[in-house]
Formats: C-alpha cells, structure tokens, sequence
C-alpha cells in the first residue's frame, strides 16, 4: 500500500475511533455526574495516542517488550484488541501518562524486536481498552490452503463417531464456498485465533477454551497443566528449549524450578508459561501463580471459552432452524451518524 494512502486511513481511522469513543465516554460522564460522581481523575488523564507496528511477534511479548522500552506498567499500554502473530499488523495504541518524546526514545529499545511505534499524538481523557473496535481491514494471503472434511463411522453397538481430517482446498470447493456466502451470507463463528486450532483434541492438542474451562471450574491446577502441554507438535513447531521444558513439566511431575531453568533464554518465548512457572516457584499456589499472568491474558481464557459455547449454540440454532429467522432471534441494526461513526442497535424478532 503506497505511503499517501497509509496515510489517509490512519487519518480516517483515528478521527472515528476517536469521536466514537470521546462520545460514548460523554455520555458515560454525563450519567455519572447525574448520580453525583467524581469525573476530575478521569479528565485529568493525558496520553500519547500511536500506531503499533509488529511483524511476526506474538501480542503478548509485544507488551512486554513495549512496557520494558517505556519503563511503564502493562496496564499503562492500551489496545482495542489481539492481531495475529503469523501477520504483519497495525492497530492504534495509547500510552497513558507518557509523553511524545519518551515514547519516540522507546522506538531505540525497540529496535531488532520487529516491533514499531508511530504517528504519535497527544490525546486527553482517552485510552483504549479491550473491545474498543469498530473495523478491521485485511490485506489476506493464502498459501497451501486445506479444509476440514467431517466423516462418520459406526461402533460395534450402532453408535455414531464424528471423525474430522484435513484435505486440500481446490478451486472448486473455494467457488462454492464464495457463491454460498454471497447468496446466503455466514454464521459468524468465533475462529481460531479466540477457540484455538480446528480438530479433534488429539491432533491439535490443548486449545484456549480448555485452559478457560478448567478456570471456570476452579481447577487451577489443571489449567496450568494444560497450558504446559501446549500445542500439538504436529501443527505448531516449536524450538528445541521449549521442547525441553515442556518435557520436563511433564516427566518431573510438574517441577516448576526445575522448567523454569530449562526455560529458553529469550523473554518473548513462552511467555505466559514464565510468568506461571515463576509464581509457582514464588507462591507454590496454583491460584496465585495464574494471577501473575497479566488479567487481559487470563480474561481471554474464559472468553475463548466463552466463544466456543456460543459456536455450540449457533451450530444447534442453524441445524434446527437453517438460515431463516425465527421468533426470538435477535438482529442488528446500524446506522451511520454524520461525522463517520456506526451506532448499532439490538432487535428482537
């Protein structure tokens, strides 16, 4: 994309997130003043309102990375949302209570991290938090693409068994696919990036919605396990070191001394897993080893979870119900105000 019009949508994007938002925390404050409360702490908040840049880095190491250039708290570092890893990204980002210039400095940290802060601009009373998105745009690659094929089979007592395996996509099966959505639309599932990878548990391994499973069942214990034992080696391929430590979890009987030290050297690698390991070894309390992983990484647990029963659900709607609506759907409606914004509006059938 040419440099001008990088720039357009950079300037077209942060003026709509911008008065989206200030509009939203208005009338926000406009009720909170109604029930007498304080609102100065709130408008006394400046920042620095920026670009990130990354390319094949992981969301969470990027915060880390960024909070130790700037010196600040994760929390301190604000994002609508989790772009991939396999991508080259941009999203808008404040930086709450950091000026322009310590934020440029922290671009010579930043350096070889394949990490980038840009368009910097001051900003007051406005930080972005989770959720806070109103679009994405995608500039998609596809390379060796396979789909999932779902095949039954009969047990000797006459049950049904669900099998999946994973095929090569040909054109055809692409042109159908277009043809369908164009005509029908999509369900609008929750993909792998929320869920975790498709396919059955054994040939994918540990999933997000498992970890987040396990929390909201209490069983701590189990979660950290899980989050140990990670992905299936047949579709993620990691390096020898978090092989070795991973397999040391496992054969030690959950040592967690003992797979920190056989931990790889670079900080961004297994990050979350650190962060446990070490509240393990500090504590030596399941609970209180996942409350030293960041809160936003242990919320996107429980909403991966979260997202895998309304995929669930969806799916049961749809094969009862097909496509049409019925009594008790709900649908949206948007409209688009004067200065760009979308509002939308929830309806029931």
């Amino acid at each position: 994309m040419k440099t001008q019009q990088q720039l357009q949508l950079w300037c077209t994007g942060r003026t709509k997130l911008y008065r989206h938002y200030k509009k939203k925390r208005k009338r926000k404050n406009d009720y909170d003043a109604d029930a007498n409360s304080s609102n100065k702490a709130d408008e006394s908040i400046t920042a620095t309102f920026c670009v990130l840049r990354k390319e094949q880095v992981e969301h969470q190491a990027a915060v880390q990375h960024i909070a130790r250039a700037l010196k600040c708290n994760q929390q301190d570092i604000g994002l609508a949302g989790i772009k991939d890893m396999q991508a080259i990204t941009y999203q808008f980002c404040t930086l709450r209570s950091i000026n322009i210039q310590r934020a440029e400095r922290a671009n010579h940290a930043l350096t070889g991290k394949r990490i980038e802060l840009s368009r910097f601009e001051e900003v007051y009373d406005f930080l972005l938090n989770r959720g806070n998105l109103i679009g994405n745009r995608f500039e998609v690659v596809l390379r060796n693409l396979k789909r999932i094929e779902r095949m039954t089979s009969k047990t000797e007592n006459g049950a049904t068994v669900w099998k999946e395996r994973t095929i090569p996509c040909v054109a055809s099966h692409l042109d159908a696919m277009v043809k369908r959505v164009r005509e029908f639309g999509f369900v609008n599932f929750y993909g792998e990036q929320r869920v975790g990878d498709a396919g059955h548990s054994s040939r994918v391994g540990v999933r997000s919605y498992d970890v987040g499973r396990a929390m909201l069942r209490q069983n701590f214990a189990q979660a950290i396990d899980l989050i140990m034992t990670g992905r299936s080696y047949g579709i993620y391929h990691p390096g020898d070191d978090e092989v070795k430590a991973r397999e040391i979890w496992k054969t030690s009987g959950g040592n967690a001394k003992a797979t920190l030290d056989a931990f790889p050297k670079s900080s961004s690698t297994m990050v979350r897993e650190r962060d446990l390991m070490k509240g393990l070894v500090r504590y030596g309390d399941p609970l209180e080893a996942i409350q030293c992983v960041p809160r936003n990484v242990r919320m996107f647990w429980i909403h991966s979870y979260q997202s895998y029963v309304w995929n669930i659900v969806a799916t049961e709607r749809i094969k009862l119900w097909g496509l049409h609506a019925k009594i008790g759907d709900l649908y949206e409606v948007s409209s688009f105000e004067q200065d760009g914004t979308k509002s939308d509006n929830i309806n029931a059938v």
